[in-house]
């Protein structure tokens, strides 16, 4: 199946936000960084991660649209997100745990176990933190890793009713955490149970009914010529209205439904406005960083925080640049020389005739 040209540039563009949202936070410290732009770096964060869960849906329901029903299409199904998003957590994972051993800081061991297998918990209890496993950016994959585990469950069924069955579940979950934690607390989740209840699951369900729509609508597909700069256009534009007035975490419950409406309007955008083949230069940089996105999102804080500390920068908006791109750059390195010949090799492994998925989420 051929790739969303569009949407593999939306991804790029969603991980470059986040790289330099967390390169704005690692230099929060150094003097020069008011309160304005930290808000800026952490709505900026939050709408890449949006996104990213509003694509993963749309992704996954797409590619897997004719294999409901069908024998044994849960058992590959997950197989391929295992090898796709699993080796890869777990090295920089190791990494992670390992360079904290060495600074005596490594966590229990129980919180490895806990972080390798997705099971979320709250890291520093004493102080209230949000729950992030031991890399801390893999606190959307244990979102993530909770709805591909519920949508293979759901592939065994008719389409429809596989969708539905979705779909109620995870509006079902939310409705059941507000009872406990009412959508007005827009505060980091504290328990697992808040955590996997989260109105942020939502975005999923979001993603699969723009393929829902894509699939059954098909006249409402636009072949404009730049449809990723239109996209990208109502995306920044977006984020700097949004962080306008958001003013400071947690947000108000009015101002986090706006950016959750306004995520999705951005994929869908890509998604109906799609461009195959496009031959610009910015776009085509834009699609391969789509395609090294998971790679980059999982190393990029390592490649900040070495920047940081190899040159004593004076300058917060100067290493914010340059942090970013060297972070960028690492990530598209072990997408290479990685991610790519290992998750080749893992398919070659078990399937050694298959084809290879056409597109990733």
């Amino acid at each position: 199946m051929e790739k969303y040209q569009s949407i593999q540039a939306m991804r790029g563009l969603a991980t470059f936000l986040i790289v330099v949202a967390h390169a704005i936070e690692h230099s929060s410290g150094w003097g020069a960084m008011t309160k304005r732009m930290l808000d800026v770096a952490s709505g900026t964060g939050i709408f890449g991660v949006l996104m990213f869960f509003t694509i993963s849906g749309f992704i996954l329901l797409r590619t897997s649209y004719e294999n409901f029903g069908r024998q044994g299409s849960a058992g590959r199904f997950l197989f391929k997100r295992i090898i796709r998003i699993v080796p890869l957590y777990w090295l920089a994972t190791l990494l992670e745990y390992g360079l904290r051993v060495r600074g005596g800081t490594a966590p229990d061991l129980s919180h490895l176990l806990q972080s390798m297998f997705f099971i979320p918990f709250l890291a520093k209890p004493e102080v209230d933190v949000a729950m992030r496993p031991v890399l801390g950016v893999g606190w959307t994959l244990n979102y993530e890793m909770g709805f591909y585990a519920l949508f293979a469950l759901t592939l065994v069924l008719r389409r429809r009713l596989g969708i539905l069955v979705t779909t109620i579940v995870l509006a079902g979950l939310v409705t059941v955490g507000a009872a406990f934690k009412p959508l007005s607390d827009t505060s980091s989740p504290l328990t697992a149970f808040t955590f996997l209840t989260d109105p942020i699951i939502l975005l999923f369900v979001a993603g699969m009914m723009l393929a829902v729509c894509e699939r059954g609508m098909p006249s409402l597909r636009q072949r404009i010529n730049k449809p990723v700069l239109v996209a990208s256009t109502v995306m920044f534009a977006t984020i700097g209205i949004t962080v306008a007035w958001l003013g400071a975490y947690p947000f108000p419950l009015a101002s986090q439904a706006a950016v959750y409406f306004m995520a999705v309007v951005c994929i869908g955008l890509c998604v109906f406005g799609d461009m195959r083949g496009g031959s610009h230069s910015v776009i085509r940089l834009a699609r391969f960083l789509g395609d090294a996105s998971y790679s980059i999102y999982l190393f990029h804080f390592f490649a900040i925080v070495a920047v940081g500390r190899t040159i004593p920068w004076a300058d917060p908006v100067v290493f914010v640049g340059i942090s970013s791109i060297a972070a960028t750059a690492a990530g598209v390195l072990i997408y290479l020389t990685v991610e790519v010949p290992l998750t080749a090799a893992l398919r070659r492994l078990s399937h050694p005739r298959s084809e290879a998925v056409a597109i990733t989420a």
